[in-house]
């Protein structure tokens, strides 16, 4: 009966280290560092990118799609095409900044819990592409958490 009783003991051992490896690695994937400067600007260009394709295809549910799932949870499908629905409705054409490098307000940024955020403006005419952006690490990159994009006119007169 004692050898059972040791035989299980090892095996809860085993099982309950296994388990904290797993937490272990779960967490160390989950835990990023700031990407370069190059990479946000790539982050950036590649999600305003990838917003105007679903733009221009008029299905922005190709966009939702990419980001978290929390992103998800919080915004419905239908209050996702609300909020962004002038964009298709006036038929706004995003693909020039794929030219463009961004320009950020501040530094881009990366949170205690793993949120990296990047807002800033493409240099685009007659109006700039604003944007403020949230990402969290999820399955092997970044996804978008939070999106905020405006066109505004660029004043010409104080230059």
């Amino acid at each position: 009966m004692s050898t059972h009783k040791n035989r299980f003991k090892i095996l809860k051992k085993l099982v309950l280290g296994a388990a904290t490896l797993l937490l272990l690695a779960c967490t160390a994937e989950e835990k990023q560092t700031l990407p370069s400067s190059s990479e946000n600007e790539k982050i950036a260009v590649d999600t305003t990118l990838a917003f105007a394709k679903a733009v221009n295809a008029n299905d922005l549910s190709f966009f939702r799609n990419q980001t978290t799932k929390e992103f998800k949870a919080e915004f419905s499908h239908g209050q996702f095409e609300k909020a962004f629905s002038g964009f298709i409705e006036q038929k706004i054409n995003l693909l020039p900044v794929a030219k463009l490098k961004p320009k950020f307000h501040n530094p881009p940024f990366l949170s205690e819990d793993g949120t990296l955020t990047l807002k800033g403006y493409f240099p685009t005419r007659p109006s700039q592409v604003e944007f403020d952006y949230s990402f969290l690490w999820r399955d092997e990159g970044w996804k978008v958490s939070g999106v905020s994009l405006q066109i505004n006119p660029v004043n010409t007169s104080s230059q």
